[in-house]
C-alpha cells in the first residue's frame, strides 16, 4: 500500500476504497477528463442494480 494509504490498512474497508480509487485514477488518466458519475460505467451499473433490487422488494 501507499504510504497515503497506510491508516486504511487496518480498517475493513481499506482495500475496496483503495482499489476504488485506483480505478477512478485509472479511469481519468485514460479519458483525460473530469470525473463524471454518469460517464463510469461501473457506478451506472451499479445504479441499475439498486433501481432493479428496489423493485423487486415492491
Amino acid at each position: 500500500m501507499d504510504r497515503d494509504c497506510e491508516a486504511l490498512a487496518g480498517d475493513e474497508r481499506g482495500p475496496a476504497e483503495v482499489a476504488e480509487w485506483e480505478r477512478i485514477a485509472q479511469l481519468l488518466a485514460t479519458t483525460g477528463a473530469t470525473y463524471d458519475p454518469e460517464g463510469d460505467a461501473v457506478v451506472q451499473d451499479e445504479l441499475t442494480a439498486d433501481r432493479r433490487a428496489e423493485e423487486a422488494e415492491q
